[in-house]
């Protein structure tokens, strides 16, 4: 079996479904092998990049492997960023690139190329992925693949890269049948620290648990039953906002430098904080771990142990799998009958019922951001995802907008990468078959928009949503914060995205008034199954509120408090 014929049905086998792709010449054989395969489908984007973002989506939305290939060159080089969101934000991935034929590479000549695009990719990559493989010959292809799925599958996931030269993909491996890859087993938990973490929160005043990214891809229902049935109050990070139940009401939202009024307060008067699968960064705690840790005990579940000591964060530390220590701690706290304090519990139904998070601003008849995702929210039942772009817009969404339990929530996160937002959405609704929404600032959506051209193509249903507030609104948030609102650079011009959007063949429409808010939702949902864009203007003056202040902790929220709002510790 020739290594290109190996690698389709290989890919086959762990379960891929869609292979992403830019053609060229040096992957032109597993271009053939892909496409002849029954089983999977190429899907042909526009950029690179675009496909290492979809294919991340799917990955995420699957825990299994997402691909994206480009060839030697310019086009391997392009999926670099979609590599560095897929290994901040430990997504399992197989990335591909071409590669010129072994006995044309340079391999240490005092030269800088020798083949037609050659370009050592495998180097650029390593530091943003887990592994690079590069097979000497057809006979590594099966092994390497079998260890490519493990690096990328087992202990804290993320991409790994496959540099294929062109004469090792349509050489014979040797093998007469493709291998399966071993099963991996999680991480399973102490049992002592399981005991450990029950007694913690048993004996606290005001347990709370905190998710975040690493619970995506084993621990998300183990999670959310374990806050839902024990009455366990959760706060997540931005990476986790679809680990909670929205309709529990343990669900207390978003916290960090960005969070939402309730979500950071409740975290600050915890006197115990159970952590899953988060790096506890200072966009989460703010930037004084001491002060963080201070009067309150954490204890920290992590599957990298190289997070363990990290950032000076005093706490018990558990290594092991998100899923497996949420379900045994679900059973030791059932088991020893766990009840909320009901001092805690009524103080965190009065921030629930008294601590809006769309009640920010008191400005004008614009439109307000977080209302309009409040609304944007309940009005599209019809949506499987959510597939934020990067700008101030990933934080308004994250403090409200309201997800139904079977909806999900994607983004970069540790990247931030704009330009995320329309491919993740092609991901998305190819692999869920259902409705996925884009949320993008009028400067984020234009990084990729020429895959608009791939949803008109395979008729996608994907709504575009752009909050325009006519410029890059978060690094002009730091303007006027810190350089006197001096703007250089965050104001382009943009064109007229609606037309764009048009061209390739999308319904457009524009609301810039609360009045009209309604009527356009229900606008954009007249057909579930049609590609749209709705552009909705903001004002430029719309900063992310409530922030931290930098050195602050997350109490010391600005502004300082709402109105008759319960905002006093206990």
């Amino acid at each position: 079996m020739k290594a290109n014929h190996y690698l389709a049905e290989f890919l086959a086998r762990i379960g891929v479904k869609h292979v992403y792709q830019l053609s060229g010449g040096m992957i032109a054989p597993l271009l053939d092998a892909v496409g002849e395969h029954p089983a999977l489908r190429l899907i042909d984007i526009v950029h690179e990049q675009s496909g290492g973002f979809a294919a991340d989506t799917e990955a995420r939305l699957t825990n299994v492997p997402g691909v994206a290939m480009g060839t030697s060159g310019p086009g391997a080089l392009n999926l670099a960023t979609a590599m560095a969101t897929s290994f901040y934000d430990s997504v399992p991935m197989i990335y591909i690139g071409g590669q010129v034929q072994s006995y044309l590479q340079v391999n240490g000549k005092a030269t800088r190329q020798s083949g037609l695009q050659e370009c050592p990719f495998g180097a650029v990559a390593a530091p943003i992925c887990k592994a690079v493989f590069q097979p000497g010959s057809g006979k590594d292809v099966p092994d390497m693949l079998g260890e490519a799925y493990k690096t990328a599958m087992s202990g804290r996931p993320g991409p790994v890269l496959i540099d294929f030269p062109f004469d090792c993909q349509i050489a014979e491996t040797d093998a007469e049948s493709v291998r399966d890859p071993d099963p991996i087993a999680p991480d399973t938990p102490n049992p002592e620290t399981i005991a450990a973490c029950a007694d913690m929160l048993r004996t606290a005043e005001r347990p709370i648990l905190l998710a975040g990214g690493g619970v995506r891809a084993t621990g998300r229902e183990a999670v959310r039953s374990l806050s839902r049935d024990m009455g366990l109050p959760m706060v997540t990070t931005i990476s986790a906002l679809d680990a909670a139940d929205p309709t529990a009401d343990t669900s207390l939202g978003l916290c960090g430098v960005y969070g939402t009024r309730r979500g950071n307060l409740a975290l600050s008067e915890a006197d115990a904080v159970l952590c899953i699968g988060s790096r506890l960064d200072h966009g989460v705690i703010g930037a004084d771990p001491a002060g963080f840790t201070r009067r309150r005990s954490v204890f920290r579940v992590d599957i990298d142990e190289g997070e363990a000591g990290a950032r000076h964060i005093k706490a018990e530390v558990a290594h092991a799998d998100a899923g497996a220590f949420a379900a045994a701690l679900h059973d030791s706290l059932s088991e020893a009958q766990f009840v909320l304090p009901d001092p805690w519990r009524q103080r965190l139904r009065a921030l629930r019922d008294e601590v809006s998070d769309t009640a920010e601003r008191r400005h004008g008849d614009s439109i307000d951001p977080n209302r309009f995702l409040a609304a944007l929210g309940q009005a599209s039942s019809a949506a499987g995802s959510y597939c934020i772009d990067a700008g101030q817009h990933t934080w308004h969404s994250a403090q409200s907008l309201r997800l139904k339990p079977d909806q999900r929530y994607v983004s970069s996160t540790g990247l931030w990468a704009m330009g995320c937002g329309l491919p993740a959405a092609i991901g998305a609704a190819l692999i869920t078959k259902r409705p996925a929404v884009v949320i993008a600032g009028d400067a984020a959506v234009q990084l990729n928009i020429q895959e608009a051209a791939i949803v008109a193509r395979e008729r996608l249903p994907v709504k575009v949503v752009i909050l325009d507030n006519s410029g890059h609104g978060m690094v002009r948030q730091f303007q006027d914060e810190f350089l006197d609102s001096r703007h250089h650079g965050t104001e382009p011009q943009p064109p007229d995205l609606n037309a764009v959007f048009a061209a390739y063949g999308f319904a457009e429409r524009t609301v810039a008034n609360d009045q009209d808010v309604a009527d356009a939702l229900d606008w954009l949902w007249a057909t579930p199954e049609a590609p749209a864009v709705l552009r909705v203007m903001i004002s430029a003056k719309d900063h992310v509120s409530p922030s931290v202040p930098f050195g602050r902790q997350l109490r010391d929220m600005k502004p300082a408090a709402q109105e008759g709002q319960v905002v006093t510790q206990p």
